[in-house]
């Protein structure tokens, strides 16, 4: 009997805790101002951040024949909108095709420690997640070549989006 209540106590914090994980993801979109919360609405976009402590982010909104790129760190607030007018494939691949492969793909396991975490989710039109990678670098699979090429310049693209303009300009742009 003694051993029953730490058991317990166990289990307990294990459901709250995965819980709370499961909430995370969602997190992210409650602390949207109503600007972006209004771009997004009924949407599938991407969304991206990379840092420690504090972190950049970007997110994609397909519209018409256009892209609305956002992008912003979490230490001020700051916000930046930009539009794309153009096709950007790597875009495309991630909003209409990288859904349909990812559901075959298993993330290759990263042993090397890394102190920045890297994110970029997929969300659907319900604000539900449909892909989530989260400091994974390789996928195992039926053409996990091409998958992983892909989605590498997909989260290079994100990322050359979030950094603030006088690190981007220093940087190669993205196919």
């Amino acid at each position: 009997m003694k051993y029953l209540a730490p058991l317990l106590f166990l289990i307990v914090s294990f459901i709250v805790y995965s819980s709370q994980l499961n909430n995370q993801h969602f997190d992210v979109i409650s602390g949207f101002n109503d600007s972006i919360t209004n771009i997004i609405e009924e949407k599938e976009f991407l969304y991206y951040t990379k840092g420690h402590h504090g972190h950049i982010w970007s997110l994609v909104v397909s519209e018409k024949d256009r892209y609305i790129l956002i992008s912003g760190n979490s230490r001020n607030n700051d916000c930046r909108f930009d539009t794309i007018s153009i096709n950007k494939s790597v875009l495309k691949w991630g909003l209409d095709t990288m859904a349909l492969y990812c559901n075959k793909m298993k993330p290759v396991e990263n042993f090397a420690y890394w102190p920045f975490h890297e994110r970029l989710v997929l969300f659907s039109s319900k604000k539900e997640i449909i892909f989530d990678c989260m400091d994974t670098a390789t996928y195992s699979g039926t053409d996990s070549v091409n998958f992983n090429n892909k989605l590498n310049n997909l989260k290079y693209f994100m990322y050359w989006i979030a950094v603030p303009i006088e690190i981007q300009e220093k940087l190669p742009t993205p196919l």
